[in-house]
C-alpha cells in the first residue's frame, strides 16, 4: 500500500518546557529557534513497516497552555504533550493536560515527551516518573533532548508510528 498524507501534530505545555527547540531540532536539524516564525514547520518522512510504505509531511503548531485552543487541538492527528525534566511543575502540567487532551483521543494520537534529557544532574523527574505517568494515561512517552538531538529520532518514530497505526492501519484519513 502506497500513500502520501498530510497530518497536523500539536505541542502543548507550558512556555519554557522547549516546543520550539524540539520542533526546530526535528524539522531544521538544529535546536536554534532562530528561524523565522513565520516560516511553514514541515516535516516530510517516509514510513515503511508492515507492508506499508507511507510518505507523509507533518505540520508542526506550537500551542501553550492558556485555554481557548480547542478548535486547533480537535483539528490535530497528533498532539504532544511536552514537559521539562528541570521542571517539576511540568510534570504536574502534562498530567493536568494528558486529563485535558483526553477528550480528543478519539480523533488524535498522544505522545508524553520530556525535554532537557542533556541536563540530567538538573533534573527534577526522569523516566521513572514519566514512564508512570504516561502509563496512568495510556499514552507512548518519550525522554528527548533538543539541544544535542539527543532521543530526537525516537521521538519521530514514535510519533509517525502512532499516526500510522490510528490513521492508516484503522483505514481512517
Amino acid at each position: 500500500m502506497d500513500s502520501k498524507k498530510t497530518w497536523k501534530v500539536s505541542l502543548i505545555g507550558p512556555a519554557g518546557v522547549g516546543k520550539s527547540s524540539l520542533v526546530s531540532r526535528i524539522v531544521y536539524g538544529s535546536d536554534a529557534a532562530g528561524f523565522d516564525p513565520k516560516a511553514m514547520k514541515r516535516k516530510s518522512v517516509v514510513y515503511q513497516k508492515s507492508g506499508l510504505n507511507i510518505s507523509a509531511d507533518l505540520f508542526f503548531l506550537e500551542l501553550g497552555t492558556g485555554g481557548g485552543d480547542d478548535k486547533l487541538l480537535s483539528g490535530s492527528n497528533a498532539i504532544v504533550i511536552v514537559s521539562d525534566v528541570t521542571n517539576g511543575h511540568s510534570l504536574d502540567d502534562a498530567d493536568m493536560l494528558l486529563k485535558y487532551t483526553k477528550t480528543f483521543s478519539d480523533k488524535s494520537v498522544r505522545i508524553l515527551v520530556a525535554t532537557k534529557q542533556d541536563l540530567r544532574y538538573e533534573a527534577q523527574f526522569w523516566e521513572k516518573e514519566l514512564k508512570e505517568l504516561a502509563g496512568k494515561h495510556g499514552v507512548p512517552y518519550v525522554l528527548t533532548s533538543a539541544k544535542n538531538g539527543a532521543d530526537s529520532g525516537r521521538f519521530l518514530d514514535a510519533l509517525v508510528d502512532s499516526l500510522a497505526g490510528k490513521f492508516v492501519q484503522k483505514g481512517k484519513n
